[in-house]
């Protein structure tokens, strides 16, 4: 309810909110991740933590930052992430 608020209080759209986070997201450092059996790029994202930027947000990174489309990871595989600086 909040973030409707400065939403609209700000003049921004969601998706300008979205492509603001994007954009912060990208100059954020790097880290490789090796998937595990089970992971997801879901919970990768989730466990990022990234102020201001939506699990979402982190997930389309991660998937342009690799090259990746929604077939599922595999163990083993190693993948750069953002992460918090």
């Amino acid at each position: 309810m909040l973030v409707v608020g400065l939403a609209i209080f700000s003049g921004m759209s969601e998706d300008a909110m979205s492509r603001s986070a994007a954009a912060y997201i990208e100059d954020l450092p790097r880290a490789v991740v090796v998937v595990h059996a089970g992971d997801s790029l879901w919970e990768l994202a989730e466990g990022q933590h990234i102020e201001g930027a939506s699990t979402r947000d982190i997930v389309e990174c991660i998937q342009r930052e690799n090259g990746l489309g929604p077939e599922a990871l595999q163990p083993g595989q190693r993948i750069i992430v953002p992460v918090a600086g």
